[in-house]
């Protein structure tokens, strides 16, 4: 993707981590500085570009974000973490509320679209 900038507004917060692994700009991250995987409970924000591993990224977290889907996802869903720091449907009473990453603002009609997702943390 490239360089990413949060779709509303400054974020909650900008941090800076040192990636474990290459990013890709614009996909959701961990603490540990690599794409967040599939039901992560410890993603932590969204990359700021595209950064090899070992270099430093900024990370927004919070806000309104604009997050790349996995597949079709209805507006007004919730969202948890999918393969690649991708976002997919989160099933609440099923799924970890510790998964939830946030509300989808739009529809996603196909894998790879950007949607924006209203985050939770």
């Amino acid at each position: 993707m490239g360089d990413y900038q949060p779709s509303y507004g400054p974020p909650r917060e900008a941090i800076t981590r040192a990636t474990s692994a290459a990013v890709i700009g614009g996909r959701l991250i961990t603490a540990a500085g690599a794409h967040a995987g599939a039901d992560s409970k410890t993603w932590l924000g969204v990359a700021a570009k595209d950064t090899p591993s070992g270099e430093t990224v900024t990370v927004f977290c919070g806000n309104v974000q604009g997050l790349v889907a996995a597949g079709a996802i209805a507006a007004s869903t919730p969202v948890k973490c999918a393969a690649d720091g991708k976002v997919t449907t989160y099933v609440p009473g099923t799924d970890d509320p510790e998964e939830q990453v946030g509300l989808t603002l739009e529809a996603a009609t196909a894998a790879d679209d950007v949607i924006d997702v209203k985050m939770t943390r």
